[in-house]
């Protein structure tokens, strides 16, 4: 048979199989099986046609059959021989048996997870079975079939039936592109939804923990719950409580309120009080204090303190009798030693502090001889506590000089933490009180001609002022000695061990000490008094807080066994010189901090 003649049969028997394969009245005279044979045997001879036309053109033949029948562990056969050489093609196989058995079956399941979209998919399988059905043929017939090959069905997308699109989730169904997430997948960022779409995937954090839980916000409520497209928890928007109701613990309540109208948990506008169930307590931890206030562990508030003052206000109190009215004398002198001691503590104190003394004299008129606490709670009735000093003179006896202190908040100077401001009627400013008594009688013996004598008296009692005030902080240190014992040389035995050691070099301060010359012999000669001279040494001026530590320098201190009772300025003694150190009064005394109780 030569070659045009064999193409031309090969070309009328897949025309026969196409004719065999539609339904026409021809396939409706036969039964099922007898078609079936019919097609097999017309493949068998276009097979073999095939060959043949191969062999006359040179090449080799490719092998093919068309899989009509399903199959199954325990066939045999034909059939069967086919499947299992489609399985050696593709790698699953080794040999061909004629015998469906357990290894044809895992080489089916191989191929049927190999082309798991086009065999499986459609069933939503996700592993092969090892039975050679619809899909599996259809497969196998499309990579191993013989003569025509059937026209390959595709949607618009160019996607074939039965299989995925390129583009997620869609799914060619019979011409329809559908969702179909469960097989195709969805893109990235995107989750499969039960119903075959994809959604965006949203992440979020929950704002509340559970749903219908509530909680008070503004004037109203909030309840828990999802709100928006993602699956969280957040809070609703806010419920406004109606009138004389709040919310408390998440739900409105009828308000209730203490006595100055304060609601119950809420603050007063009288710091620190707090409305605590129909009672108004002190809670300056969360009410506050008023300006100038400083909250305390017991939930009160007190005046704020500052420890390191360097501006100070003094004021000048005049006390008479009805047998020792003030005389215009006395205002002016006491007027002339204000501005002078204004002038005085300054030039003390380096230029480190101010002292103003610029409020007017006070006139008091009180009888049977008041106290000093008397007095200042008479002055508190009328005039503001703005002073940090205040200074007593009467126009009666007796005679002295004393200062009282009435708080201390500096730790480190030798004196223990107090406030007695309330028995003087301060209520926290006031730091202490100098009593100068009987000042009438001392200017009332001054003949007027004797101006030079009142100017005497004026700088005497300039320093009596610089003297008494300087006890609020001074002469109260001890230190520790080079055997570790506590020494409280530094001061005098005599006044109440309140002044500086004579031996002491402190340059003449107001509170006692000399100013020293080394004779090189182990003498020492005290230098003569300069009434001129006024400035506070570096141990006063650091107890004060005007200076640091580190500046105060060598402290020198001569160890005599003469009694300074018994010598004076210019007087010559014999002894050792000692050197001590600021620290060795921190070891006693402790760092100067303030202190709030």
């Amino acid at each position: 048979m030569n070659l045009k003649k064999i193409f031309f049969v090969i070309t009328f028997l897949a025309v026969s199989i196409g004719i065999f394969g539609m339904n026409s009245p021809i396939t409706k005279a036969i039964t099922t099986e007898e078609l079936l044979a019919e097609i097999n045997r017309l493949q068998a001879q276009i097979a073999q046609l095939q060959k043949q036309l191969a062999e006359l053109q040179g090449k080799p033949a490719a092998w093919c059959y068309n899989f009509n029948t399903n199959l199954r562990f325990g066939d045999s056969g034909l059939e069967v021989e086919a499947l299992q050489t489609a399985l050696q093609k593709e790698g699953f196989l080794t040999k061909v048996s004629g015998n469906f058995d357990e290894e044809t079956t895992s080489a089916v399941v191989g191929f049927q997870e190999k082309y798991k979209s086009e065999i499986l998919g459609p069933w939503r399988l996700e592993h092969g079975t090892g039975f050679v059905g619809k899909t599996t043929r259809a497969k196998l017939n499309a990579l191993y079939g013989c003569g025509v090959k059937p026209v390959i069905q595709k949607c618009v997308d160019g996607t074939p039936y039965g299989q995925c699109s390129t583009n997620k989730p869609k799914y060619c169904d019979n011409g329809n592109l559908i969702d179909k997430c469960d097989i195709c997948n969805c893109p990235p960022n995107q989750m499969c939804q039960t119903n075959g779409f994809c959604k965006t995937e949203i992440t979020c954090q929950n704002e509340c923990s559970l749903i219908g839980l509530k909680r008070c916000s503004d004037s109203g409520y909030q309840v828990c719950g999802n709100y928006d497209v993602d699956e969280c928890l957040e809070w609703s928007s806010t419920t406004n409580c109606s009138v004389n109701t709040i919310c408390q613990s998440g739900n409105c309540v009828v308000q209730q309120k203490c006595v100055d109208g304060t609601l119950y948990s809420q603050c007063s506008i009288d710091k620190p009080k707090y409305c605590d169930n129909g009672n108004l307590i002190n809670k300056c931890s969360l009410c506050g204090c008023l300006s100038g206030q400083s909250c305390q562990k017991n939930e009160d508030c007190i005046p704020l303190v500052d420890c390191e003052y360097k501006n100070y206000k003094m004021a000048f109190i005049v006390v008479e009798n009805s047998n020792n009215p003030v005389t215009q004398n006395v205002m002016n002198y006491i007027n002339g030693v204000k501005q002078k001691f204004s002038e005085a503590f300054k030039l003390a104190t380096k230029n480190l502090a101010s002292m103003d003394t610029s409020y007017p004299i006070v006139v008091l008129t009180l009888e049977n001889n008041p106290s000093v606490e008397d007095i200042t709670k008479e002055f508190y009735k009328k005039y503001p506590d703005d002073f940090h000093f205040i200074t007593i003179h009467t126009t009666y006896p007796p005679t002295g000089a004393l200062h009282f202190s009435a708080k201390n908040f500096i730790k480190g100077i030798g004196l223990p933490i107090y406030n007695l401001t309330s028995i003087y009627g301060s209520k926290g400013k006031l730091l202490g009180v100098n009593w100068l008594p009987d000042i009438k009688t001392a200017i009332e013996m001054i003949l007027p001609d004797q101006s030079y004598i009142l100017e005497l008296d004026e700088k005497r009692q300039v320093s009596m002022l610089l003297h008494e005030t300087t006890h609020q902080w001074a002469a109260y240190v001890d230190f520790i000695d080079e055997n570790g014992k506590r020494s409280d040389s530094l001061r005098t035995p005599y006044l109440g061990r309140v002044h500086w050691n004579k031996k002491l070099e402190t340059g003449y301060d107001p509170l006692g000490g000399y100013s020293w010359i080394d004779n090189g012999n182990g003498t020492f000669t005290a230098k003569p008094v300069d009434p001129d001279r006024l400035g506070y040494s570096n141990l006063t001026l650091y107890l004060m807080g005007l200076i640091s530590k580190s500046e105060v320098g060598p402290i020198k201190l001569i160890i005599s066994d003469r009694d300074e009772s018994t010598f004076g300025p210019e007087y010559t003694i014999s002894g050792t010189l000692k050197t001590i150190s600021i620290q060795q009064i921190i070891d006693a005394e402790g760092e100067r901090e303030c202190f709030l109780p």
